[in-house]
């Protein structure tokens, strides 16, 4: 390719990719609220050295190149991109700002799953839908020599109440019994005796 070729493809790649950012930070959601800790990733189509990719500060804030310091916490990706595009006005004639989640870090710190006892590394597990009882265990490293397989509780809190729920752990693996398979929830206490 020749060069100016390669220029112009480039330029074209990173068009493609920049209009599918939003749709690839919607995996945050439209109402995900930033939070301290999280990394964010901010993109100006056409000056990149205005852009900037850092870690929510304990104070809430993130610097930006000629924007200075911006409190974010709180805010969704786009309330985020309406600021920064509105204070580059200053500098920049029609900016084209992107805001993009890098991680969620406060959302793993607000939505676990904690798993105690007799398992090889006691963990709290950030929360994802679609995780179940056998994800759980895995991630704490299985069951140690002394575990009661058998004897699992999950613990779960609805309408302020906590719920015990009795898991035949070994059943599932021994007699392939998939009825012992529980789904997780946001906020559930695994407790293996």
């Amino acid at each position: 390719m020749m060069p100016h070729r390669l220029v112009a493809w480039a330029a074209n790649i990173t068009a493609v990719l920049l209009l599918l950012v939003p749709t690839l930070a919607a995996g945050a959601g439209p109402d995900y609220r930033i939070g301290i800790d999280d990394s964010v990733q901010v993109f100006v189509w056409g000056n990149p050295d205005l852009g900037a990719t850092g870690v929510v500060r304990p104070d809430g804030k993130m610097s930006f190149p000629l924007v200075g310091n911006v409190f974010v916490q709180g805010m969704t990706t786009e309330e985020l991109q309406e600021v920064v595009t509105n204070k580059l006005k200053e500098y920049v004639r029609e900016p084209a700002v992107t805001v993009m989640m890098a991680s969620m870090a406060s959302y793993a710190q607000d939505h676990k799953i904690t798993v105690l006892g007799e398992v090889n590394g006691p963990t709290s597990i950030a929360y994802r839908e679609g995780l179940n009882i056998i994800d759980v265990i895995i991630a704490a490293g299985w069951f140690t020599p002394y575990a009661s397989m058998n004897k699992v509780t999950i613990v779960r809190k609805e309408d302020g109440v906590a719920k015990k729920i009795d898991v035949r752990f070994k059943d599932v693996y021994k007699k392939l019994d998939l009825s012992q398979v529980i789904d997780m929830k946001d906020g559930d206490l695994v407790v293996v005796p």
